[in-house]
């Protein structure tokens, strides 16, 4: 059980950074005194996946604190998606691949 509680942890600091990363980026678009669109759109599409990230995060954060009968499919399923997010998202979707729930 030590695993599901230092998955929490992470979760949570990792949903912390993702928050910062969207502000930081924000002020970075806000800061820009001619905005070049496609800047624009990247910096916006990048905000965009951070804050999804935040509520799927989020949405696991609250099914396991609550002990949800399918909390476990959407920890495997986050898990997949944290993969693709390199470094620190991918060293957490294999940590909880292979050792929480097991």
């Amino acid at each position: 059980m030590i695993q599901n509680k230092s998955y929490l942890i992470a979760l949570i600091v990792l949903v912390f950074w993702y928050l910062f990363g969207a502000a930081t980026r924000l002020f970075l678009l806000n800061s820009l005194e001619e905005p070049d669109n496609g800047l624009s759109l990247a910096i916006q599409t990048i905000i965009a996946a951070d804050l999804l990230y935040v509520v799927l995060c989020g949405v696991v954060i609250i099914a396991r604190s609550q002990k949800r009968a399918y909390a476990k499919t959407l920890t495997r399923a986050l898990n997949i998606l944290l993969l693709f997010n390199f470094p620190f998202g991918t060293v957490l979707g294999l940590y909880g691949l292979i050792k929480v729930d097991k």
